[in-house]
């Protein structure tokens, strides 16, 4: 049973526009050889074009778990062997590579669907993480045809109104209503409901997530001339994609102004890996913005890089708790630590925490107690088109509560 597989180097692009073509060039030569090395007489290895090889080995297992042990082993040794420091005119220089893995029967594919199959299966391994490798499944397939049919779909769901904006609401420990969260929602004509966890991603690897996170700002400034209270906020989602464009402050500003509102009603939620690249560029950005009145919040605190070198460089008032805490913490130790070291954080820091995912009237309490000072979750109220007001929760102040919940 052959095998076929793509390898594909990580961030080669990088070597070419840091160091220069030649280096790249270097690698790959020093790279062939290092391969052929490794490899079989019986097994072939072309390099098609750019930072790209083609392997296809034959195995001679008899059944197909056998062949695909056989075939991860090989691709393991490679990636090692790949990962091993490159000497390129006297300078140290490593690199990593992704690889997808097809096995194939000689008769029941061809080679642009054996090409097509390795190429799904490497993608997947670089949206993985990269350095690894991958077997193609059908499912891989399937996904990949949704992914191209959602992403030629956005374009006209844009313009025929299709996307909404939820509104769900946030509280204060009184209960009061402190502002609101806007979420994308996707109406789809035919499909219904499309989860954002399935258009997400496809817009910000089809960059069109700039697109769409310009039209939401817009519809958050509209959406905050409605609501008459001038102390209520809207916080949206700001993607990475967005903030790496040239020009986002000045968009982002433009949009404020156009629409007339205070910056200061306006929040921007980003995630602890936005701010992991390209450091100090973001930290200028966030700071033209902060310097407007636009506030920041930190979302899913706890469940990425969690550096707290971000929270004294960069302009950040809010941290939100991730949901996966909220959830258990008053069942789990580690999490219920986890929610009372945020919390304290937050307070010694001077700045404003948020509990995602509220759901019960145990909860609320519990992170009452823990002086967590905004609410945001089912109890309160669901995501919905409209301003809603948040549920009446002034009965449950009155309710005992125990000193500790576990």
């Amino acid at each position: 049973m052959p095998r076929y597989s793509l390898i594909d180097l990580d961030h080669f692009k990088r070597l070419n526009d840091t160091l220069g073509h030649s280096y790249g060039d270097e690698l790959l030569q020093q790279l062939s050889t290092r391969l052929q090395h490794s490899l079989r007489q019986t097994d072939t290895l072309a390099r098609p074009g750019g930072d790209e090889f083609i392997l296809l080995a034959p195995t001679y297992k008899a059944t197909l778990d056998e062949a695909a042990v056989d075939a991860q082993q090989l691709a393991a040794k490679l990636l090692t062997q790949i990962r091993e420091p490159f000497l390129l005119k006297n300078r140290q220089y490593q690199i990593t590579a992704s690889i997808g893995i097809v096995l194939f029967n000689s008769s029941n594919k061809t080679i642009d669907e054996l090409m097509s199959s390795a190429d799904l299966a490497m993608y997947h391994s670089k949206e993985q993480g990269r350095n690894q490798l991958y077997f193609f499944e059908p499912g891989m397939q399937q996904r990949s045809l949704l992914r191209q049919q959602l992403e030629s779909e956005m374009h006209l769901a844009l313009s025929q109104q299709q996307f909404k904006l939820f509104f769900q609401p946030k509280v204060n420990n009184k209960g009061k209503l402190t502002g609101y969260e806007a979420l994308l929602r996707w109406q789809h004509p035919e499909r219904g409901m499309i989860s954002p966890e399935l258009f997400i991603p496809v817009a910000e690897t089809s960059g069109f997530i700039t697109v769409l996170g310009q039209w939401i700002l817009a519809e958050a400034c509209n959406a905050l001339k409605h609501l008459t209270d001038p102390q209520l906020t809207i916080a949206i989602n700001v993607s990475k994609r967005q903030l790496q464009t040239p020009d986002f402050v000045e968009k982002t500003l433009l949009q404020i102004r156009t629409a007339g509102i205070k910056a200061s009603r306006l929040e921007f939620e980003i995630t602890e890996s936005m701010l992991m690249t390209d450091v100090e560029q973001t930290r200028q950005k966030l700071q033209q913005l902060h310097q407007q009145g636009i506030r920041f919040a930190l979302d899913d605190f706890g469940t990425g890089y969690s550096s707290l070198a971000f929270l004294k460089n960069v302009p950040i008032q809010v941290l939100k708790i991730d949901r996966s805490f909220v959830r258990d913490f008053l069942s789990d130790q580690t999490d219920y630590a986890i929610v009372d070291t945020i919390i304290s954080m937050a307070k010694t820091l001077k700045l404003t925490v948020v509990a995602e995912g509220v759901e019960t009237t145990e909860q609320f309490k519990m992170l009452s107690w823990l002086k967590c000072d905004l609410f945001q979750g089912f109890l309160f109220g669901k995501p919905a088109p409209e301003f809603c007001l948040p549920q009446p929760v002034e009965q449950l102040l009155t309710l005992p509560i125990a000193d500790h919940p576990i």
